[in-house]
């Protein structure tokens, strides 16, 4: 015959929980649910952020050469330049217009072999020398020197022969320190494509 205990603390506990036995349901747990849809909603997102993120750092430098061109003191269009293109004539209204765009899109090259002419107007000794060594100096390859005897312009001066020049006008003028460019075909013309006037 079985034997009967005395009320203690483990039946206590057996009658405050609903099932007794070592073998308990236990209970559902939703919090691997919420962790998958976190990963699954989270990681789409994080891609295109990483995504946008890298694209906007490789056309970040590419606006800022686009606002340098605008800004520069002549007004026009460059193209990209070849010693080929230096002698030709502008093209036609509808194909200036189709370059202004390809323009807008891509900065032209600077053309190191373009034909420059570095003009003393000053009467002073070495002046072009010295102006033409620095643009030997940034790697320009066809530069010469010589006098210039007309009164104008009165300040210092670049001329260049066409648009396609453009950029290779403002690399020479960065590197004499000029800030007065100007697109004329007869003061630089093709036997020198841009003609650097000292006063």
């Amino acid at each position: 015959m079985a034997e009967k205990f005395s009320f203690d603390q483990f039946d206590q506990m057996a009658q405050n929980h609903s099932r007794a036995g070592a073998h308990r349901v236990q209970k559902k747990s939703h919090k691997w649910i919420i962790a998958l849809v976190l990963v699954v909603v989270l990681s789409p997102l994080v891609g295109i952020g990483i995504g946008t993120l890298m694209s906007m750092m490789r056309t970040g430098a590419a606006p800022t050469a686009q606002t340098a061109q605008s800004t520069g003191a002549v007004q026009g269009t460059s193209g990209q330049t070849n010693s080929a293109t230096q002698g030709k004539k502008a093209p036609d209204s509808a194909a200036s217009a189709n370059d202004n765009q390809a323009g807008a899109a891509a900065p032209a090259a600077v053309n190191l072999g373009a034909k420059i002419s570095v003009l003393n107007g000053t009467g002073k000794d070495g002046l072009a020398a010295r102006n033409a060594e620095k643009l030997t100096a940034a790697g320009f390859t066809s530069v010469t020197t010589g006098d210039y005897r007309e009164t104008d312009p009165e300040q210092s001066a670049i001329y260049y022969h066409s648009s396609e020049l453009k950029a290779t006008a403002q690399k020479v003028a960065a590197e004499i320190g000029i800030t007065a460019l100007q697109e004329d075909a007869a003061k630089a013309h093709d036997a020198a494509g841009i003609v650097v006037v000292l006063r």
